[in-house]
């Protein structure tokens, strides 16, 4: 087995034997070298003329030595950002994640899917009078979270369900994925030996806060005095730098609100959307949030931002301005805009006539 990920072009798939539902053998060539795989040939073709990463084990199928490919994925490439253009923070190229295979909103009731990959963030155990299980924290390739329940009497041999999760948590797992009317379960998940690649967003995020902040000299000190931007890319929100997602997203938010009034300070909403994820930040003692995120503001030059600390303090007994206001609006729309995406809210005012007229003010 090669020690380093492999990088190239899927030129062909063939299909050779099919084993089983889900699983099957085929031949794959990438670049000038022809290999084998056991894959969900459906699946497998989606990565013909794709960029991916891979490794190769040597093994044994019906008495021959073949070479496999034994982990594979999309590479991708980073979206650069040019002052003029229109800046998308979830262009094309974000809706698949690298190292994905599977998207929860395709399985069927009832149905299961083999050989799927996606994120594993977290997990929590669970028990009744009759058993044990472990509820694993999902993200697939569009973005999603779900829940996969794992019942540790399915786990092999005498390993230990919970050093288990915790070794594997924050990698790409394979499993086989079951949907029951109790939700998602498995039975058992394997390493898939892929490197984590942050979400293709994340980088075209960091590029949006610097650019948003390029003209700010307070705001700029302040972010590289807390080395504010490589702090947060390590910081776990379900995946490694989602923080900065959240930010760019607010900021993108002001970005449109400039265009339509100059009732807000704009330049306050953006230092708002940075420094309120103070709290982020290394710190000794776990203060509440406004406090840590004044803490670290007063150790700066913002520190002579009166507005900006009144921003902070949502128990301020000041009467709140019409930006500081706004940033709360703001602030919670992106959030609902996030969590929609990643399927943890449910819409339900739709359905009920009178709280979609009060939604939309009367005008339905």
């Amino acid at each position: 087995m090669k020690d380093k990920m492999i990088s190239g072009e899927v030129k062909s798939i063939a299909l050779i034997e099919h084993i089983k539902e889900g699983l099957d053998f085929c031949e794959i060539v990438i670049d000038f070298d022809t290999l084998n795989i056991f894959y969900n040939y459906n699946e497998l073709i989606k990565f013909v003329d794709e960029l991916v990463i891979y490794d190769i084990r040597w093994d044994v199928y019906k008495d021959k030595p073949v070479s496999l490919v034994a982990n594979i994925a999309k590479a991708y490439t980073i979206q650069t950002i040019d002052k003029t253009d229109n800046i998308q923070l979830l262009p094309e190229l974000a809706e698949e994640r690298p190292g994905c295979n599977f998207e929860i909103n395709s399985l069927r009731f009832g149905h299961t899917e083999y050989g799927c990959t996606a994120y594993f963030s977290s997990y929590e155990c669970g028990s009744s009078d009759k058993t044990k299980w472990i509820d694993l924290t999902m993200v697939d390739m569009k973005s999603k979270v779900f829940t996969l329940r794992l019942f540790t009497k399915n786990i092999e041999g005498e390993a230990d369900p919970l050093e288990t999760a915790d070794a594997l948590k924050g990698h790409y797992v394979k499993f086989d994925i079951t949907s029951t009317r109790y939700g998602y379960q498995t039975k058992g998940i394997e390493l898939v030996n892929v490197e984590v690649l942050p979400p293709p967003e994340v980088e075209t995020a960091i590029q949006v806060i610097r650019q948003a902040s390029d003209n700010d000299d307070g705001l700029r000190k302040y972010m590289g005095q807390y080395d504010f931007i490589d702090t947060l890319r390590n910081v776990i929100d379900i995946e490694p730098g989602y923080h900065l997602v959240r930010i760019a997203t607010e900021l993108e938010i002001i970005r449109a609100l400039k265009s339509v009034t100059n009732i807000y300070d704009t330049k306050l909403l953006t230092r708002a959307a940075i420094t309120s994820r103070g709290y982020l930040l290394p710190a000794k003692t776990k203060f509440s949030r406004p406090v840590l995120n004044t803490t670290k503001l007063l150790r700066t030059e913002l520190a002579t931002d009166r507005e900006l600390l009144l921003m902070l303090d949502p128990f301020a007994e000041e009467q709140p301005s019409h930006t500081k206001c706004m940033y709360i609006k703001l602030a919670g729309f992106s959030e609902y805009i996030i969590n929609e995406r990643r399927g943890t809210v449910e819409e339900k005012f739709c359905n009920d006539v009178d709280s979609a007229r009060n939604f939309f003010n009367g005008l339905l």
